[in-house]
């Protein structure tokens, strides 16, 4: 199982349950509030049978199976708008057709025979009396039918009989005859026309018995009511029912609206999500906290609030900076944006990053190499003069970075004068060498620079420094975005370290990918001690703590 992928799934979870949540509720409570209104109903049944029944005293499977697909059509019937014309006519009141049909419903159980004839209504009266009309109409169908059937039957039997009363007289009349008669041949004549006569009489006897048995058996095509509605009880509540299904709508309806934003929401959040894009060795998410205003002590997290979360992602980053090389820490690096849109929290970032590396024992300088919107100087509460656009057009090529007091150990070069001759030599040879100058009197030197995407002179920086760490700010960043941040980086033959998520609302690392020409990093230092603030440093040659800070 891929925990990587459940835990994803997961935390689209947390973040979306709000929405769930609110979907949920509010779905169920406007189920509950139109459940709630609706009237009180009452319902009836009456019952009916179809066919011979239980009071035939010869039944016949035939017939009982014809009454099994009579009663199919009788409940169709039942529902059909001139027998629902004839029942609400007879109702009186404003029950029309559609009005009744709305409040009728009937059930065929083809192996009892029973029709059931179920009448709602907000009236038990009213339910009662829709039930019962509804049954008699039913019943009255096939009656009409029926007795001219049965009249049929009983014309045919007097006509029998009568046929047979006038055979057993002719037959009297001509055995008279016969015996009056002296003549051979006479008797014989007589004697063949009784004979003829009462074969006669044997058939109109046997029809006779036929007709009489016909009606003595049980009709198939009846209707009876075999159970009449006598009152109406309270329909069940469907309020629970409703309100549950409302709440499992909202739900689904929500989760699919979160997968739809998902899929179309582009931004890094997380650095799960930078894993699927880049294969940069280091990938940390530092937890969100609240903005700090002031300037120096006061607007560096990890000076102001050393046991926030936030501070502690910082920390976590230096330990894992400083393995960045094949177990050695650079010497020089560049941190900056991807892009100009959006914050750009790059300048913060490296100055809390500093501060961490100088606690620890090294010599660091922090360098504003960002001419156009310069912001260090600002920050770390130091003068914006004698700064990296001076020492790109000195001519003696003298740096002088300006020592932080509240920071030993940490010297910052701030942008100083942004004159576009400066920003033309960010460019140039001219930076190596400040860089290298820097580099001879500190153990690292970290540079912020413009995004890459937005300055030219960003990604000539980058080939002059051991790696480059990307800090972009959680949700602000496109994917497509760090995407081409990455190959541009790539593109100057330049070293990608990491890349950094401020403000993320889980803190975090991601699994190293190694990639071809992408450094693979040794193993962070121990959590423990990097709470102690045993850092376990690598370095050449670290400050030790005798030697005087640096000016």
């Amino acid at each position: 199982m891929d925990l990587n992928f459940d835990r994803r799934y997961l935390d689209l979870i947390v973040r979306w349950l709000w929405l769930i949540a609110l979907a949920s509720a509010v779905a169920a409570g406007v189920s509950y509030y139109f459940s709630s209104q609706e009237t009180v109903a009452y319902v009836a049944k009456a019952r009916l049978i179809v066919g011979p029944g239980v009071d035939s005293s010869k039944p016949n499977i035939n017939d009982l199976r014809t009454s099994g697909a009579l009663m199919q059509t009788y409940a169709e019937l039942a529902l059909t708008r001139p027998l629902l014309e004839r029942v609400a006519s007879g109702l009186g009141g404003d029950v029309g057709a559609s009005k009744l049909s709305k409040k009728v419903e009937v059930k065929a159980n083809t192996e009892t025979l029973i029709l059931t004839i179920q009448a709602s209504d907000n009236d038990p009266e009213s339910a009662v009396a829709i039930a019962n009309a509804m049954a008699q109409a039913v019943v009255d169908l096939p009656q009409t039918s029926m007795e001219e059937i049965i009249e049929g039957v009983r014309q045919q039997v007097a006509e029998i009989e009568s046929e047979i009363q006038r055979t057993t007289t002719t037959i009297d009349r001509l055995e008279a005859e016969r015996q009056a008669s002296t003549d051979l041949a006479q008797q014989k004549l007589l004697q063949d026309q009784i004979k003829d006569e009462r074969s006669h009489l044997t058939d109109s006897h046997k029809t006779l018995a036929s007709l009489y048995e016909s009606l003595q058996q049980t009709v198939t095509n009846q209707v009876k009511l075999v159970e009449p509605a006598v009152e109406a009880v309270q329909e069940e509540s469907k309020v629970r029912l409703n309100v549950m299904v409302a709440a499992l709508a909202g739900l689904v309806l929500s989760v699919i609206v979160a997968l739809v934003v998902e899929f179309l929401d582009t931004r890094v959040k997380t650095t799960d999500q930078l894993a699927a894009l880049s294969a940069a060795p280091l990938m940390l998410a530092v937890k969100r906290h609240a903005a700090l205003g002031g300037t120096g002590v006061d607007r560096l997290v990890v000076k102001a609030r050393p046991d926030a979360k936030a501070a502690e992602g910082y920390r976590m980053l230096a330990a894992r900076l400083l393995f960045a090389r094949d177990g050695q820490a650079p010497r020089t690096m560049m941190c900056c944006g991807p892009a100009a849109a959006g914050v750009d929290d790059s300048a913060e970032a490296a100055a809390n990053l500093a501060v961490i590396l100088a606690e620890s024992g090294y010599r660091v300088v922090l360098v504003d190499a960002n001419l156009a919107q310069p912001s260090l100087a600002e920050m770390l509460g130091i003068a914006d003069r004698g700064g990296l656009a001076e020492a790109l057009l000195a001519k003696d090529g003298r740096v002088s970075p300006t020592a932080i007091p509240w920071a030993p150990g940490l010297r910052a070069l701030p942008a100083g004068g942004a004159a576009p001759e400066a920003m033309r030599r960010l460019a140039s040879p001219r930076l190596a060498e400040v860089i290298g100058g820097l580099s001879t009197d500190a153990d690292i030197v970290v540079v912020v620079t413009a995004p890459v995407l937005a300055s030219a002179e960003s990604l000539a920086v980058a080939p002059h420094t051991d790696g480059v760490l990307f800090v972009a700010r959680s949700g602000r960043v496109d994917r497509t975005v760090m995407a081409q941040a990455t190959e541009q980086v790539h593109a100057v033959q330049a070293t990608l370290f990491g890349v950094v998520l401020t403000q993320a609302r889980r803190p975090g690392t991601a699994s190293p990918r190694p990639a071809a020409g992408v450094p693979v990093p040794m193993p962070a230092a121990d959590p423990t001690r990097l709470a102690r603030g045993e850092l376990m440093l690598p370095l050449a040659s670290p400050r030790v703590a005798s030697d005087p800070p640096a000016t």
